[in-house]
């Protein structure tokens, strides 16, 4: 089975993201269905934005905690905002 995403919330309430690259090259995944995935789950609240973009962007194919910080604001997109992956200088 081709899973290009996927996304759990253990027992203690922390959000993880595994996110795999495209070795089949169907449909691999990209922000939009990390952030799709994480509305339809309904845990908007209890991610940071910034460590799911980066999550995506390595696609590393391993569990990666994307719960904010302690003290961290949590925030989510509003509806039809576009997130756009930071570049470097």
């Amino acid at each position: 089975m081709h899973e290009p995403l996927k996304l759990a919330r253990n027992s203690s309430g922390r959000v993880y993201l595994e996110v795999h690259r495209d070795v089949y090259h169907r449909t691999g995944a990209d922000l939009p269905d990390a952030l799709a995935a994480i509305d339809a789950a309904g845990l908007n609240g209890m991610v940071d934005l910034s460590h799911v973009t980066e999550v995506v962007a390595r696609a590393w194919g391993t569990p990666e905690d994307v719960t904010p910080n302690p003290g961290a604001p949590a925030v989510s997109p509003a509806k039809g905002a576009e997130l756009v992956p930071a570049t470097g200088p």
